[in-house]
């Protein structure tokens, strides 16, 4: 009865949104970091260019989707040209999915015109050199209509890393990062923006405090932030009521067993 009363527990944490309306909003306090990269992206005036870099496995998608439609989102209703690709084989199929969720809602913005895919970015130290001095290079054809770059709209002006306004590297694993900041931004004054696993975001601190990586952000607990700081509306703010309710369970929980295990060695010395 106590596995069935903890799943019951977890359950109704899980439809507390249902029940709440989004309460906790206003608990929700967006870090400089967040608030950095959302004023960046605001500035940007419109038909800038952005390369976002997909590096993350689907076992990460419910940690780093969330983030990651709050920062494509962002990015279409600033008119901003979007153009993806990944340096992980999985990768590529996340991009595809997060880039037309959020370009369904917004009608004029076309595949090729406002935002393309480039593909799978093979040999992360040589693809990323290659990538850096030549997209042509890199990409024959676009991943998904096969064309060559120079013929999609939304490529016009993009030859190098170095045409691109801001880059955005999406990740689950540090070595992919450092790869970025070795092979491209060491190479220029880019502006290279990290939105990481929470596992992962302590070993990149010093390329942060270095100033080599112009943001550092969990994606753990930096989606509900995003769109509150953004003004955009996904999925993650009306999650948090159902994350806070959840962090009350494990309270709760903690507690209880601690509460029994105390009890129950009285017990034992009593006998």
């Amino acid at each position: 009865w106590r596995r069935a009363l903890l799943y019951l527990l977890v359950l109704l944490a899980a439809l507390t949104p249902v029940f709440t309306g989004d309460q906790t909003t206003l608990l929700v306090r967006p870090r400089d970091s967040v608030i950095s990269l959302a004023d960046g992206i605001q500035g940007l005036p419109a038909g800038s260019a952005v390369l976002i870099s997909f590096d993350y496995a689907p076992a990460y998608a419910g940690e780093m989707d969330p983030l990651a439609l709050a920062v494509v989102h962002h990015l279409t209703a600033t008119r901003v040209r979007i153009v993806a690709m990944s340096t992980t084989p999985s990768g590529i199929g996340i991009a595809e999915h997060l880039c037309r969720t959020i370009v369904n809602q917004m009608p004029g913005y076309r595949y090729g015109e406002s935002y393309a895919i480039l593909g799978y970015l093979p040999g992360p130290e040589a693809g990323l050199r290659t990538l850096y001095k030549s997209l042509g290079n890199a990409f024959k054809v676009d991943h998904v209509q096969r064309r060559a770059l120079g013929e999609l709209p939304v490529m016009k002006g993009l030859a190098s890393l170095q045409d691109f306004d801001q880059v955005i590297v999406l990740a689950d694993d540090s070595r992919s990062i450092q790869s970025w900041i070795e092979q491209v931004q060491s190479q220029s004054d880019l502006c290279l923006h990290a939105l990481v696993t929470a596992a992962i975001q302590p070993a990149l601190l010093p390329y942060r405090q270095s100033g080599q990586l112009s943001t550092l952000i969990a994606g753990a607990h930096s989606a509900a932030e995003y769109e509150k700081v953004s003004g955009t509306q996904t999925s993650a703010m009306h999650w948090a009521d159902a994350h806070a309710a959840f962090c009350v369970v494990l309270l709760l929980v903690a507690v209880a067993t601690n509460v029994i295990y105390l009890r129950n060695r009285r017990r034992r010395r009593r006998s």
